[in-house]
């Protein structure tokens, strides 16, 4: 990746315990999303449980373009940090060289939101490639230890005018409900009524 050596960054394989990379959809540790075709969804991409002090990273995301369309990307770096990207090739479903660096962190933090359209049903991954971070402490690029993909479930949306099961069924207790209401108060009317009746003829039945 050009972006690595642009940020100094030096290569090792060193596996790296606790340290995680992860696609998130909402919030920490939701990794599955279902979308409708045509909706738009956010992908965050988060860095957790950094095992050591941690100066710089970079990773790539990938995606099938087939079902799932790049619209774009909203950093969200830390105070003295930058973040930068290669977007030439979304349109292939590659965000290239993602990095970013500045004064060191060990705190879990959204890097960036991604946001996308899905344009296609089925199952897709949104996964990464060419991944490290580096460690401050010993001065070493390591790999994450984990690294978490995000599962996109895409389905199709109702089409106009067909009625979903699960709207019929809210429908159809909603209806049940209002004729209810309707029959308690029609109930309650007669009862009133027939007491009102009673109540006459006893008045009537004493005169």
């Amino acid at each position: 990746m050009l972006l690595l050596s642009a940020l100094g960054f030096r290569y090792f394989s060193f596996a790296n315990e606790g340290t995680k990379l992860s696609v998130e959809f909402g919030s920490h540790n939701t990794n599955t999303v279902d979308i409708g075709v045509g909706d738009l969804f956010q992908v965050q991409i988060s860095i957790r449980n950094i095992s050591g002090i941690m100066r710089n990273f970079a990773f790539d995301n990938l995606w099938d373009s087939s079902q799932i369309q790049y619209v774009s990307t909203e950093i969200n770096p830390l105070p003295d940090w930058s973040i930068a990207f290669d977007d030439s090739k979304v349109n292939a479903g590659i965000l290239n060289d993602i990095g970013g660096s500045g004064s060191v962190t060990n705190e879990d933090h959204i890097w960036l939101v991604l946001n996308m359209r899905c344009i296609g049903p089925g199952v897709s991954e949104i996964h990464f490639n060419e991944t490290s971070w580096f460690e401050e402490n010993s001065g070493m690029t390591l790999s994450f230890n984990e690294e978490t993909n995000g599962t996109v479930n895409q389905r199709l949306s109702p089409v106009g005018g067909v009625i979903s099961p699960s709207l019929f069924i809210i429908s159809l207790e909603k209806i049940i409900i209002i004729f209810g209401i309707a029959f308690i108060l029609s109930l309650i009317y007669i009862i009133k009524l027939r007491l009102n009746g009673h109540f006459v003829k006893a008045i009537n039945c004493n005169h």
